[in-house]
C-alpha cells in the first residue's frame, strides 16, 4: 500500500547567502516554534562561500523531513532565490523569514490562527523589534488591524517581509516578474482581499544588512505601484501618484545624504512628476542644481529635529 506524505499546514521559506553569523539563530527560532500543526522549513542557500551551507546541512540532518535544504550550484541572485524557494512551498500558508532575521515564540501559531479565522484576508503581518549592532533599538510601526490598498500605498513600507504569512493560493495567482519585490506581493494581496496586521512583536529584524539597504530599488517600487492599477478602489490613480512621489522623495533624500548627486537628481525629478504639490518635493526640486548646499541644510534640519 502506497503511503502519501502528509502536507504541512505552513511552509516557512528562508533565503540565505553568506549569513553564517546569523543563520543558526534564524533556523533555531523557527524550529523552536510551538504549534498544533505540522510545518516545514525550506532553506534556499544561494551558493554561499562562507560557513552558511554547513550550518543549513547540520539542521537538515538534525531535523529530517522538517528542514528541507536547497543548495544552488551557482549564485542566482536574491530575487530569483526568493521566487525559487516560494515555488517549493507545499503548505496551505507560506511564511517568509530572511536568513539574518529571526522569529519570536508564538509567531507561526498566531498567524495561522488569524488566517484560519479570517478567510477574507490574503496575508497577515506583525510588528518586529529592530536589532542594530546586537542592540534592540526599537520596533517597527503600529498599523490598523486591517490594511487595504490605499493605506498600503500611502505608508509603504508599513511592515517587513520577515513578518509575513500568506495563503499559498495568493502566491499562485501572483503575476510573475523577473525582479519581484515584496511590495508586489503586498499590493497583490490587497487586490485579492486584505492584509491583516497584528500589533504584537513576533520577530526580530537586523537593520542595515539586507539587500534593500544597499540597492536602489526605486524602479522596482514604481513598477509595484503600477500593479495597483488592477484594483477597483475609488481614486486608485490618486493614491498611486502619491505613493510614487513619496518613494521617489525618500530615495532622493538617501542619495543626497550619501553624496550621490546624480541619483539624487534622477529621483527628485521623478518625485516632481508625481507630487509637485508636496512641500519637500517642491523644495528639493527647486534646489536640485545646488545639491551640496541642500545636503548641508538637510543635515542641519535632521540635527534640529
Amino acid at each position: 500500500m502506497e503511503v502519501t506524505e502528509k502536507k504541512p499546514k505552513v511552509s516557512v521559506c528562508v533565503v540565505t547567502y553568506n549569513q553564517e553569523k546569523y543563520i543558526r539563530q534564524c533556523l533555531q527560532s523557527i524550529i523552536d516554534q510551538v504549534t498544533d500543526f505540522d510545518f516545514e522549513v525550506i532553506v534556499a542557500d544561494d551558493c554561499s562561500t562562507d560557513g552558511t551551507r554547513a550550518i543549513v546541512r547540520e539542521f537538515a540532518e538534525k531535523y529530517p523531513g522538517v528542514v528541507k535544504p536547497i543548495f544552488h550550484n551557482k549564485n542566482i541572485g536574491a530575487y530569483k532565490n526568493f521566487i525559487f524557494v516560494h515555488e517549493k512551498a507545499s503548505g496551505e500558508y507560506t511564511a517568509h523569514v530572511d536568513g539574518d532575521d529571526y522569529c519570536l515564540p508564538g509567531k507561526l501559531q498566531n498567524q495561522a490562527i488569524f488566517l484560519d479565522a479570517n478567510p477574507g484576508f490574503a496575508l497577515v503581518a506583525h510588528k518586529m523589534e529592530i536589532l542594530n549592532d546586537d542592540e534592540i533599538i526599537g520596533s517597527t510601526r503600529s498599523n490598523p488591524e486591517t490594511i487595504e490598498i490605499d493605506y498600503l500605498l500611502k505608508n509603504h513600507p508599513a511592515f517587513l517581509n520577515s513578518s509575513t504569512m500568506m495563503r499559498r493560493v495568493v502566491w499562485g495567482s501572483l503575476p510573475r516578474r523577473d525582479l519581484l519585490l515584496d511590495f508586489h506581493i503586498y499590493i497583490h494581496a490587497c487586490i485579492c482581499g486584505a492584509i491583516g496586521f497584528q500589533n504584537k512583536v513576533l520577530g526580530v529584524y537586523r537593520q542595515g544588512i539586507g539587500i534593500s539597504s544597499s540597492h536602489n530599488l526605486l524602479p522596482q517600487i514604481l513598477d509595484a505601484i503600477d500593479s495597483a492599477k488592477r484594483s477597483t478602489v475609488p481614486r486608485i490613480e490618486e493614491f498611486m501618484r502619491g505613493a510614487k512621489a513619496k518613494n521617489a522623495l525618500s530615495y532622493s533624500f538617501s542619495h543626497l545624504l550619501r553624496r550621490d548627486y546624480g541619483e539624487f537628481s534622477k529621483s527628485i525629478l521623478i518625485a516632481w512628476d508625481f507630487g509637485s504639490n508636496r512641500f519637500f518635493v517642491w523644495c528639493f526640486y527647486k534646489m536640485r542644481k545646488n545639491p551640496k548646499l541642500l545636503r548641508q541644510l538637510v543635515v542641519l534640519y535632521k540635527k534640529i529635529k
